[in-house]
């Protein structure tokens, strides 16, 4: 097993968005000496709003999950939120978040990290101090890498796109419709929920908006009525039903019953159905789009065939359609900075550097349907740990072996997206297997004995990252508090519940199945008596 105990004292954390301040919270909670580099001017990561800088969130952003999912496990957010914040609203939060906790003495904003190299037994970090203009160089004993999935805009990589001589701007870019998208044609090439919102905005000022998805994808909407948010609906006896969403017969019940409703997909779109099942991909919650494509506003389209000079073919198609600008929304690279760490198949969990565990990745993990925050404050709880020796982490061959029994198991619920999104998860399992190492996972088993009340709490209640501290004696009352706030908000809304419902099918069918049973029994004892 590796042990750290003792060994660490002073840790880098690099990037001061959620990820980053996660990190240093959990951190400086075990005594460490830390100090966050964050190259810009700001808290926040892609959270913090610059109009007249690349990158981060546009002008009307909100979150596509719900803030059921976004608290802090003890700091929750406020109640006067909305379900679904503004970026301002989490911004806030975060320089809240930061001052409550302590945090800015520890921040060093306008301090871009250039380099870091192990050497001997610790690390080498050179540090750029942007106001200064000085080099600085530092070591320490850990390092957590936070820098975000969003930083390096992806670009198609096909010689055909740079035929063309209209304007492009790729999602990193875009903050709000400038009056050169007024009335033109406009391509959105891409299928996630920064295409989805973008295409929605832009629909409203011009001329027309073309929507080009390559490989399909799942629409499902991001609130059930104004009041419930859709991932408040899976509760820890949803997913037990579901087996926790594997391609087993419940979620093939619930894809048939979308499809059935909705169409194939959640939207019944030809060009755009997926070639993956439901939760076995890429979930898009920003339905909110497919609303203009019977308003004639905006068009879907499939695969880009060709392109020309101020044209685009799309495959079906037998005549190019004319575009005045492209807006690329196809995602980020998913490379990990300073080219120490390949890919995720170096990294245990996700998270610790199977080399070395002493240079961790926090928040590069992306859940078919949950909370990259929320599993980022799990990982700086359990990274923390670690590095403080309250738990352990396996033998470094015994972790190899466990990413290779992980790839093919990734393979096998993501046959789809195993080799373009490896870091791809399962909020609940991978939350839950967290809680694990931590020794923070609920005995549901004891729990049913001994507390049933608080048993079918957890199992109806939505999943919240409170859940981490209803084992420490100190944080319970308050988290299982927090918990059944969470569960009665979701119990206000009288809709009835789609996993209620398949149970009700997979009882009858059972007792169904039962009583044939019994009656082919009995018929055959009459014929052989």
């Amino acid at each position: 097993m590796v042990d750290m105990r003792n060994q660490i004292k002073k840790v880098a954390i690099i990037g001061g968005g959620w990820s980053g301040l996660y990190a240093l919270k959990y951190a400086l909670a075990e005594g460490f000496d830390a100090e966050l580099f964050e190259k810009s001017d700001r808290i926040g990561g892609v959270w913090a709003y610059r109009e007249n800088a690349s990158g981060g969130v546009w002008a009307s952003a909100h979150a596509t999950s719900s803030k059921t999912f976004l608290h802090a496990s003890d700091f929750p957010l406020p109640e006067e939120y909305p379900l679904f914040p503004h970026h301002t609203h989490i911004y806030q939060y975060l320089c809240d978040y930061v001052n409550h906790f302590g945090l800015l003495p520890h921040i060093k904003l306008n301090h871009s990290v250039q380099a870091i190299e192990k050497i001997g037994s610790r690390w080498s970090v050179s540090v750029v101090d942007q106001i200064n203009e000085a080099n600085l160089n530092d070591t320490f004993d850990a390092v957590f890498l936070c820098a975000g999935q969003n930083t390096i805009p992806s670009w198609p990589s096909e010689a055909m796109y740079q035929r063309f001589k209209g304007c492009t701007l790729h999602s990193f870019d875009y903050k709000y419709p400038t009056e050169n998208l007024y009335g033109k044609k406009i391509l959105i090439v891409g299928g996630g929920e920064s295409a989805s919102d973008i295409a929605n905005e832009l629909s409203r000022h011009a001329k027309h908006v073309y929507m080009s998805v390559r490989r399909g994808l799942w629409y499902f909407t991001r609130h059930n009525g104004v009041s419930l948010p859709s991932d408040t609906r899976f509760s820890r006896r949803s997913r037990w039903i579901a087996n926790d969403y594997g391609n087993n017969i419940i979620v093939r019940l619930v894809q048939l019953m979308t499809s059935l409703n909705f169409g194939v997909g959640g939207h019944g779109i030809a060009a755009w159905k997926p070639n993956y099942s439901l939760l076995g991909g890429i979930i898009n919650k920003s339905n909110r789009v497919l609303e203009k494509i019977p308003l004639g506003l905006v068009t879907p389209k499939g695969e880009i065939v060709s392109v020309q000079e101020q044209s685009v073919l799309f495959k079906g198609d037998t005549e190019p359609t004319e575009i005045d600008i492209i807006v690329y929304a196809t995602g980020y690279q998913q490379k990990i900075p300073f080219d120490i760490v390949n890919d995720s198949s170096e990294l245990y969990k996700h998270l610790f550097y199977v080399d070395d565990p002493t240079l961790m990745v926090l928040g590069y993990v992306r859940p078919v349907f949950g909370s990259i925050v929320g599993l980022a404050e799990l990982q700086a709880r359990w990274a923390t740990a670690v590095l403080a020796g309250k738990v352990d982490l396996p033998a470094k061959d015994k972790m190899k072996k466990i990413i290779w029994l992980d790839q093919i198991k990734h393979k096998k619920n993501f046959p789809e997206d195993h080799e373009k999104r490896p870091h791809l998860v399962s909020h609940f399992a991978y939350a839950d297997y967290i809680a694990k190492q931590l020794k923070a996972r609920p005995s549901l088993f004891r729990m049913f004995f001994s507390d049933f009340r608080k048993w079918k709490l957890l199992m109806w209640a939505p999943w919240t990252p409170f859940e981490i501290l209803v084992n420490n004696p100190s944080t319970k009352n308050d988290a299982y508090t927090l918990i059944e706030k969470a569960y009665l908000e979701r119990r206000a809304v009288k809709e009835p519940s789609l996993f209620t419902f398949l149970s009700y099918i997979v009882i009858i069918s059972t007792i169904v199945m039962f009583m044939a049973l019994l009656l082919s029994s009995y018929s055959l004892w009459l014929m052989l008596s």
